[in-house]
């Protein structure tokens, strides 16, 4: 009796799923759907990794922000051996005083690499160009990011 039972459900679901299902199946359009899904998640991913890239960007140039207080941007430059172009310089009360322009591409290879995600992710937005200061090798007047 119960092989019966077991037999009619079989049944009624087979016909319930042959009527609900008035469309053909068209493999061409569940192909296109996957593809057309597959690059929404895709973009979505790459929107959130570049949210997290600038994040960093952002908490990079905080850092950097509290380093230019001190000497230790200029330590820390010399030994990354961080590449600058002298604008102006300047002899006042035997010091020598320079107006260093640093590239901000060049700041982001000293930290992250040149083959580095953060490396692809700044030569897209490219932003902040230039870091500019006044020193005497020792301190550090009017850092600027811009």
């Amino acid at each position: 009796m119960q092989s019966f039972k077991v037999r009619i459900l079989h049944v009624v679901a087979l016909v319930s799923t042959c009527f609900c299902s008035c469309q053909k199946w068209d493999p061409d359009k569940q192909f296109e759907n996957d593809i057309i899904t597959q690059s929404q998640n895709a973009l979505l991913l790459e929107a959130r990794a570049n949210e997290a890239r600038q994040l960093e960007l952002n908490n990079y140039i905080q850092d950097l922000s509290a380093l230019l207080g001190t000497s230790e941007f200029l330590d820390w430059a010399k030994n990354k051996t961080v590449p600058f172009n002298i604008v102006t310089k300047v002899k006042m009360d035997g010091q020598d005083w320079e107006n260093r322009e640093y590239d901000f591409k060049n700041l982001i290879v000293a930290k992250y690499g040149l083959q580095s995600e953060m490396h692809i992710y700044y030569n897209k937005i490219n932003y902040p160009l230039k870091l500019t200061m006044i020193t005497n090798g020792k301190r550090i007047i009017n850092p600027i990011i811009y």
